[in-house]
């Protein structure tokens, strides 16, 4: 079986897993913490492993972490499963996220979630992630796929030589959260008629060379959108499955995120969520989500 030691972090932009993730402002703003590479528990690997702190600003009222901010790292944990397969030499962006919740966080528990690259064509990777407690049982699943030598909204961003990675991520190093009670609070969505808006802020950007949001800022605004679609009377109901597809850059600005119910039941309810930008003109995901 393979050690921990047999894995090299050298193919990751600034040379290391943790460099990388606290040159991305998302996860560097809500404290995610690097763990290293490690073998997969089949022996083969590398996995690429990150932790996801509880605290007050990542958590729901009742003290547990938010599966919206879980949703959101399992999205970040793609990119160093990338670079850790050597999949990428250069930047990369989420094409599309199959998310299945399996229990709910426990409250005061920090996560781990580990990810690993399955499969490369040479323009886009399979990943598949895992979120758990340590020692058990898986809280979520990520299938995902992402195009790799890319950035949102870039032609090319392989030949990007490092001093121009750095300037760009020395631009937003003082992007920081606020402090907030939970992390409904923290995302700061406002109703607007039929939807919910989110106004921009720095510490949610992904993509530093755009710049551009975070595709878990994205995914965060559309999980939220979506439960309030869910009739009153199904409201019991839990988040149990969402397919998210994204179709383009998320500019730094104001975003907008509408969800409207396809079908209810008593034990099933299906729910259709859009992420608009620009008065509605600019379409940049798209989610369906069941509530079982």
């Amino acid at each position: 079986m393979l050690s921990p030691a047999a894995f090299d972090e050298s193919g990751f932009p600034f040379g290391s897993g943790e460099r990388h993730l606290n040159a991305v402002p998302l996860p560097r703003a809500l404290g995610v913490r690097w763990e290293g590479l490690r073998p997969g528990p089949d022996g083969e690997g590398p996995v690429a492993r990150m932790r996801l702190p509880c605290r007050p600003a990542l958590c729901t009222p009742g003290g547990a972490l938010d599966l919206r901010v879980v949703a959101a790292v399992l999205d970040q944990s793609g990119a160093p499963a990338c670079y850790a397969a050597r999949a990428s030499t250069g930047i990369t962006a989420t094409l599309s996220l199959q998310l299945d919740f399996h229990a709910a966080p426990e409250p005061g528990r920090d996560i781990v979630v580990d990810a690993r690259c399955l499969a490369t064509d040479g323009a886009s990777a399979l990943v598949a992630g895992e979120a758990r407690h340590d020692g058990g049982p898986v809280i979520a699943r990520l299938s995902g796929r992402y195009v790799v030598g890319l950035g949102p909204g870039r032609a090319s961003s392989s030949d990007d030589p490092p001093e121009r990675r750095a300037e760009q991520s020395a631009r937003h190093a003082d992007a920081r959260a606020p402090e907030a009670a939970s992390f409904a609070a923290l995302l700061a969505l406002r109703p607007q008629a039929d939807a919910l808006v989110l106004d921009f802020q720095p510490w949610q950007v992904g993509s530093v060379a755009l710049p551009a949001l975070h595709g878990g800022v994205v995914a965060a605004g559309l999980m939220s959108a979506a439960a309030n679609a869910v009739p009153a009377e199904a409201r019991e109901l839990s988040l149990r499955q969402l397919s998210l597809q994204y179709l383009r850059a998320a500019q730094a600005e104001t975003t907008h995120f509408r969800a409207a119910c396809v079908q209810a039941g008593r034990r099933a309810v299906h729910v259709s969520a859009a992420a608009t930008q620009q008065g509605g003109t600019r379409h940049v995901a798209a989610m369906q989500a069941l509530f079982a």
